[in-house]
This record gives structure tokens, C-alpha cells and sequence, in this order.
């Protein structure tokens, strides 16, 4: 699930439990809706199912789906993060050797 699915299924969760204070028949029927679309399994829900209980649902859901999607971005993270740190160890290197090669060449002028 990516992020603006989970901002757009959280805040469709808000307007319903705003918009049907007591949650009838109707509000219970798109709460239920919106329980299947963000991933919630069908046998938690059924018709005998409290408001609260599906809110908690969905709420645990996307919270499950948020800390997947920041466990992926933090393993491309440390990817880019290993990529970088290489390129300055050879950066590094390469100065190094830099600095070498001109005290060698600084030592055959000195000594000819």
C-alpha cells in the first residue's frame, strides 16, 4: 500500500466516524467497505461487529501498512547509504594517492 492510499483510506476513516457520530446501518456498511479495502480479514468483520471494533481494525491495519512501507524506505536507505560511503572511500583513496604520487615527485626534484 503506498503512502497516499494510506493518507486517503485514513482520512475517508475520519470523515466517516465524524460524519455518522452514532454510526447507523449506513455508516456501518461503509465502515465495513473500508475495512475490506485497506486489507482487514473478512473474519473480524461481520454484522455483529461492533463500530469500535472495526475502527480498531482499520487503525491497526494502517499502522501495519505504514510501518511496512517505512521498513522498505529504510532498507533502500541503507542501500543508497552503503553506495555513497564506497564512492567516498575510493574519493578518499584516490586523494591519497594523489597526495603520494606529489611527495614522490616533490623527493626526485629534491634529490636530482
Amino acid at each position: 500500500m503506498t503512502t497516499k492510499e494510506m493518507n486517503r483510506y485514513r482520512s475517508r476513516l475520519v470523515d466517516l466516524t465524524t460524519k455518522y457520530v452514532n454510526l447507523s446501518s449506513d455508516g456501518l456498511t461503509e465502515l465495513s467497505e473500508l475495512a475490506k479495502q485497506v486489507g482487514v480479514s473478512p473474519r473480524d468483520i461481520h454484522s455483529a461487529t461492533p463500530a469500535a471494533q472495526i475502527i480498531q481494525e482499520i487503525h491497526q491495519a494502517l499502522q501495519t501498512a505504514s510501518m511496512i512501507n517505512m521498513a522498505e524506505t529504510a532498507a533502500r536507505s541503507y542501500w543508497i547509504a552503503l553506495v555513497a560511503s564506497l564512492i567516498a572511500l575510493l574519493s578518499a583513496a584516490a586523494a591519497w594517492v594523489a597526495v603520494f604520487v606529489q611527495i614522490v615527485g616533490n623527493m626526485k626534484q629534491l634529490y636530482l
